[in-house]
């Protein structure tokens, strides 16, 4: 959490004028702006959730682990629902949005947009479900999880794999 001390926003006002007249891509101006942006949003979610994250997703390791030792999910499920909901809780710190996806997406790549991942997975539609009834042909006893960019998506592509396998009889079960 680091950068949400106010002396960090001094400190970024104070250097803020001088790292405007370096060019826009060199390391100092981009380390000035990351920083900016890191100490904007750090402080927009309260120290106590951010506590309660953290001390939950230390827990859940610890259980990810026994769960994984004894394959049983069971362990780790109620920890990782906990993880969602307190990432759910900072997402709200952005409110209003458009999509809460952005700014979970945000903490990874600056800017990025749920329609943005969405338009990449249109283009890679046809080869994906193509994949998913090859994976069911050639290994019909190994799952398979396939990771879609949203809800939406993931609609779709069970509308795409499902009439895919109605084309292909071997696929009927």
């Amino acid at each position: 959490r680091g950068v949400t001390h106010d002396r960090i926003g001094e400190l970024l006002d104070e250097v803020e004028p001088w790292a405007a007249t370096l060019p826009r891509d060199s390391d100092d101006a981009c380390l000035v702006r990351s920083t900016r942006r890191k100490f904007e949003k750090n402080r927009r979610i309260p120290t106590e959730l951010v506590a309660a994250f953290r001390k939950t997703r230390a827990d859940a390791y610890g259980a990810w682990v026994k769960a994984r030792e004894e394959s049983d999910f069971a362990v780790f499920r109620p920890l990782l629902e906990r993880i969602l909901e307190l990432k759910l809780e900072m997402v709200e710190c952005f409110a209003p949005y458009d999509d809460a996806y952005d700014v979970l997406m945000d903490d990874f790549e600056e800017a990025l947009r749920s329609e943005d991942v969405t338009a990449v997975f249109e283009v890679l539609q046809p080869e994906l479900t193509s994949l998913v009834a090859e994976h069911a042909v050639n290994r019909p006893s190994e799952s398979l999880m396939v990771v879609t960019a949203s809800p939406r998506h993931a609609e779709r592509l069970r509308h795409e794999i499902t009439v895919k396998f109605a084309e292909r009889p071997e696929l009927a079960e």
